[in-house]
């Protein structure tokens, strides 16, 4: 079937915008969701190539979106339900011409410091590249949150597709897990296994057609935090390789199995700077890639603890100079330790960036003023540094510390910009400052 054109009403109940994406299973399009010519909300609408999904098995085959939608009505998950893709209808249209379908929430979306917009972690990975570990980890623990939800239900439910192109940006700092197509209920009475996602994202026992468990999942997880941090996937040369030699899809599978048999070669500061502070993380990821499920974490919540320990035990802890950020203002401090990491990888766009969204999401704190304008002393930017001091030193009950920061940056400044005069004063101003005199 070709491309829908936008205006296209599916049944009376879908008018199509735009198209998203397409793959194996069909294409996705932005779609305004309507009930008697009224317009609820914009989705993200799957519809199934026809040979896929028929009206015979529709009920089978979309039985895992049918109970993620239940699942997720009932069931009590705030924190989960923030990185999770809401299922919103699923069934069989059958104007223009007969298509089963799945409507999902529709996520905004990241727009990238340099133009463009990332629809894809994978789309972030390529625009962050080398992604400082500390935004790794927080991009895979929102990852993580949602399909340790999904591991704690009982039965559990396995995502089976985890990958980067089915982690999806909505907004600033938000990841959603998205793609359910695939879901399965483990130890439950929903079907046997019959199938799995991209062979690229695959765990050994899947591979081999063997039932998956959330152990599977953790092996998925952990191809994706390799992915994240070393910018490629750990298993990117298996698929040039069997395309050389003209494989079919077994021998692909075969090729693939082994592969996992041996085990990708370990991160090391050459795949990521940031790895030469963080040894410890290669051991994390190689316990999620042991081909032997039940040498892996359990689950993903066993994950997500881990990696809440690693966080939580000091390692990610990234030095601040010159910023003094509240106790208690986890959020904040990350922003500003991205922000600081790209600084010191001489990335200065992508430090604006961040330092940018924090000022956007804690204007009522002097340190992503501080941190902004430091990122803007330059020849060229030094007057706007002045004026982010200026706003951060108008901020009510503004400490004399935080003051002191600002009125010296404010000097930096000026020197910057070759007014000797002026710094000097802002210098006298400043130790006035630390004084607890007037600044």
């Amino acid at each position: 079937m070709e491309d829908l054109a936008p205006g296209t009403v599916l049944d009376g109940r879908f008018v199509v915008r735009r198209r998203l994406g397409a793959g194996g299973f069909g294409t996705v399009y932005l779609a305004d969701q309507r009930v008697f010519d009224v317009t609820l909300r914009q989705v993200a609408l799957k519809l199934f190539h026809r040979g896929l999904v028929t009206e015979a098995n529709a009920r089978e085959q979309l039985n895992d979106a049918v109970v993620l939608m239940r699942l997720q009505e009932e069931e009590d998950h705030p924190e989960a339900s923030r990185h999770l893709i809401t299922v919103l209808d699923a069934g069989f249209l059958r104007e223009p011409e007969p298509r089963a379908f799945v409507a999902m929430e529709h996520a905004a979306g990241y727009r990238l410091a340099g133009g463009g917009t990332a629809r894809t972690l994978r789309d972030l990975v390529d625009a962050f590249r080398p992604v400082p570990v500390e935004l790794a980890l927080r991009w895979i623990t929102q990852v993580l949150r949602a399909v340790a939800w999904m591991h704690a239900l009982d039965p559990p439910v396995l995502h089976c597709d985890l990958k980067a192109d089915n982690v999806l940006p909505d907004g600033p700092d938000a990841l959603k897990v998205a793609d359910f197509g695939l879901a399965q209920l483990a130890f439950g009475a929903v079907g046997l296994w019959g199938g799995a996602g991209a062979l690229t994202c695959q765990s050994p026992e899947t591979l081999a057609g063997v039932e998956p468990t959330p152990a599977s999942d953790v092996y998925s997880l952990g191809l994706l935090l390799h992915e994240v941090l070393a910018g490629r996937h750990p298993f990117h040369e298996v698929d040039l390789a069997a395309t050389a030699a003209g494989d079919d899809e077994a021998g692909r599978r075969r090729r693939h199995v082994e592969a996992r048999r041996t085990g990708p070669a370990r991160l090391t500061e050459a795949d990521n700077p940031d790895l030469v502070d963080h040894p410890l993380l290669g051991e994390v990821i190689a316990k999620c890639l042991r081909f032997r499920a039940t040498e892996r974490y359990g689950n993903a919540a066993v994950l997500l603890d881990e990696i809440g320990a690693y966080t939580s035990g000091g390692e990610l802890t990234v030095s601040l100079p010159g910023v003094r950020v509240p106790e208690g203002a986890t959020e904040l401090r990350r922003l500003l330790a991205e922000a600081e990491a790209f600084r010191r990888r001489g990335r200065p766009a992508e430090a604006r960036e961040r330092a940018g969204a924090a000022l956007a999401r804690f204007p009522g704190e002097a340190a992503p003023h501080a941190s902004l304008a430091r990122l803007s002393l330059t020849p060229a930017d030094w007057p706007a540094a002045l004026r982010l001091c200026a706003a951060g030193l108008a901020l009510p009950d503004l400490s004399p510390a935080d003051a002191a920061e600002l009125l010296d940056l404010s000097a930096e400044a000026y020197e910057t910009g070759g007014q000797p005069s002026l710094a000097a004063r802002m210098r006298e101003r400043a130790a006035a400052a630390r004084k607890g005199r007037r600044r």
